[in-house]
């Protein structure tokens, strides 16, 4: 707090997540809409919320008003705009969302790798983590032991090397995790319990 009376940016933002954390809506949002200055933080904080609550229109909605106030994106606002595009499968989507971080030249983490990974193995798209891994090695985010651990299990890495899945046999095709049981790309999954 000033002298004034006035809370510098990172106290508002402490409050800010405070009421996001309590899940008060109405508070965080008329909090955030009343703060002077905004940085990242704010907006990694609304971002987050809406994220969680899987809105991605009004996400997108928030991103282009921290673009149209002049705030630089960080890693890790693309990393919480992600989350929901990998919640919702948009394939497509998230290598447009890849492209932005590369226009302000930034780079993807460990932790984006290891969501697009996860993602691959939901949907069980070994030729997806095919993808990934060519666009990761591309813009030099190395393989770590999570990641790897993540591609064993779609059985794309042995040997200390991740495995092209296009020369996997039938078997290796087979994907059987979280509950389902996933052959080809484009069927639908079915219940390993039967």
């Amino acid at each position: 707090m000033h002298r004034d009376g006035s809370y510098d940016t990172d106290s508002q933002n402490m409050m800010l997540n405070r009421y996001k954390l309590i899940n008060h809506k109405d508070k965080m949002l008329r909090f955030f809409n009343d703060m002077q200055v905004r940085n990242v933080e704010s907006y990694h904080i609304i971002l987050s919320y809406y994220a969680n609550n899987k809105a991605k229109r009004t996400m997108e909605q928030y991103w282009d008003r921290m673009i149209a106030e002049g705030i630089q994106p960080l890693p890790l606002t693309f990393q919480i705009m992600l989350k929901i595009i990998f919640k919702w499968h948009m394939d497509d989507e998230i290598f447009m969302w890849f492209k932005k971080m590369e226009e302000y030249g930034l780079k993807p983490t460990h932790l984006t790798y290891h969501n697009a990974i996860e993602h691959c193995m939901t949907v069980g798209r070994q030729d997806l983590a095919w993808r990934y891994y060519h666009y990761f090695e591309s813009v030099g985010v190395p393989l770590d032991d999570c990641v790897k651990g993540r591609l064993r299990r779609l059985k794309m890495f042995r040997r200390g090397k991740v495995i092209d899945p296009s020369t996997l046999s039938v078997e290796d095709r087979q994907l059987s995790f979280y509950g389902y049981h996933m052959t080809e790309k484009n069927e639908e999954p079915g219940d390993i319990y039967q």
